[in-house]
């Protein structure tokens, strides 16, 4: 990270941003069990998304 990158920023210059994510995974023993997908979304200070959303889904 540069001196003028801050990690709220997008890194696009657009200023300050949030990023939501969801996390899933089969089962209840974190220790055992496998992820089976990952979304997220970035959202500027006032929750208007910015960019595209992610989405992954693992084989």
């Amino acid at each position: 990270m540069t001196s003028n990158q801050h990690p709220r920023h997008a890194g696009n210059g657009s200023g300050p941003s949030l990023y939501w994510h969801d996390y899933e995974a089969f089962g209840a023993d974190a220790r055992r069990d496998r992820a089976c997908q990952f979304a997220g979304i970035r959202t500027d200070m006032d929750l208007n998304e910015v960019g595209e959303p992610l989405i992954i889904y693992c084989q």
